[in-house]
């Protein structure tokens, strides 16, 4: 690394430069081996460049897709004979975001600096995963680091695939009930007002689902500023009491209660976990050392203390199956499957079974409470609307029946 330096010279006088050195330390040692008396500041050339690569990532960042593309390239290239650092240096050249050529070119500074690529990439934990952290670090120890990176790959591209799966999923009831309430908000606020004015001009009695408009319309319009604190102050302490470990617990523990909403994030979280778990089995992890780093996988709190107890019985030396059933979220059949991956020495194979299970299983699950919030929505939206079109209709009918 280079570092910029001010310091005296021995006849009392000051002088600049650079000097190449692996640590601030190695660098005034060798200005103080080189006849300087004292060193005034020494600084690393590539502060400025870092300070930007920071604002840069904190202001873009990068998603799972960027991080899949860039360890299925990786991986080709470490397959191919390439060095790790000649690798990255291609992948810094070629790829276009700024984000992520700002992360290889700082992986690519830390191995030259003498680090492993696993200490290299822990530096950007909020874009590498502590799975996908632990996977490289496994593998530098078992010298496979391409087919550890086509592990990763696969998990990313499952992990993908399933959030793709559920966002095409959820966009028809989203874009349904999006509508209902713009256009619910525009006949409450903007269409109804000057009627109800025109109706009381004429005082006539309105029908009763016509009163009930207007003492709602009138609320709303009278209350609005209250509304819109109400929906932006109730999201934001729910969202800082999630932040408390014992509001976490409750609200997960109450989302996991939900019928089929429960089912789907159990599975979810089940099925990341088995996943992470066969991953780092087949890089060469130990099960005690790697259990803590997939339940980092595991979202709900609930289902992480639920893994403590697990985690317990392994350190009390029970057989993995065993641990699993303590935590009382796997369902017999997958347990049983463990217990044979145990006994045939297949354990990430079974892990693999499992997560699959979860997966199929899961896909269904959603398919149906898709299929249930879809029709649900579309029948309320046609009920509040039809209800705000009757009101006026039946209010324009006993106008004229007044006359």
């Amino acid at each position: 690394m280079k570092y910029a330096y001010r310091a005296y010279t021995e006849d009392r006088k000051v002088k600049s430069g650079t000097i190449e050195a692996a640590s601030p330390q190695v660098a005034e040692e060798a200005l103080l081996k080189n006849g300087f008396q004292h060193v005034l500041t020494l600084q690393d050339v590539n502060t400025k460049s870092r300070l930007r690569r920071n604002i840069t990532l904190t202001l873009f960042g990068c998603n799972n897709k960027d991080i899949l593309e860039f360890s299925r390239e990786l991986a080709s290239l470490l397959h191919a004979g390439i060095s790790i650092v000649n690798a990255l240096q291609l992948l810094e050249k070629q790829t276009s975001k700024a984000s992520l050529k700002a992360i290889i070119s700082d992986i690519i500074s830390e191995l030259r600096g003498g680090k492993t690529l696993s200490q290299a990439i822990s530096k950007h934990n909020k874009v590498f995963s502590k799975t996908y952290i632990a996977v490289i670090k496994a593998a530098e120890n078992s010298g496979d680091l391409d087919t550890a990176l086509n592990h990763v790959t696969e998990y990313l591209e499952k992990q993908e695939d399933i959030k793709k799966r559920t966002r095409r999923a959820l966009v028809y009831p989203v874009m349904v009930l999006l509508l209902a309430i713009g256009v619910s908000g525009l006949l409450t606020t903007a269409v109804l007002p000057p009627l109800m004015g025109l109706f009381s001009s004429l005082g006539t009695d309105l029908p009763l689902t016509t009163k009930m408009i207007v003492v709602l319309s009138n609320f709303i319009m009278n209350n609005k500023y209250y509304i819109l604190a109400a929906l932006i102050i109730i999201p934001t302490l729910i969202a800082v009491y999630a932040r408390f470990p014992s509001g976490k617990y409750k609200i997960d523990s109450m989302l996991l209660r939900i019928p089929l909403l429960g089912q789907i994030i159990l599975r979810t979280n089940l099925l990341y976990f088995c996943r992470s778990f066969a991953m780092l089995l087949e890089a060469g992890g130990h099960i005690p050392n790697i259990f803590a780093t997939c339940v980092s996988t595991v979202g709900n709190e609930r289902m992480r203390t639920a893994f403590v107890r697990g985690e317990e019985k392994l350190l009390e030396g029970h057989p993995f199956s065993h641990a699993m059933s303590a935590t009382e979220l796997f369902p017999p059949s997958s347990i049983e499957a463990l217990v044979v991956g145990e006994q045939t020495g297949e354990l990430d194979s079974a892990l693999k079974n499992v997560a699959g299970y979860f997966d199929r299983t899961n896909t269904e699950k959603v398919d149906e409470l898709i299929s249930m919030i879809g029709p649900a929505v579309t029948i309320a939206v046609g009920l509040g609307i039809g209800f705000i079109a009757i009101s006026i209709i039946s209010a324009m009918y006993s106008i004229h029946g007044g006359f």
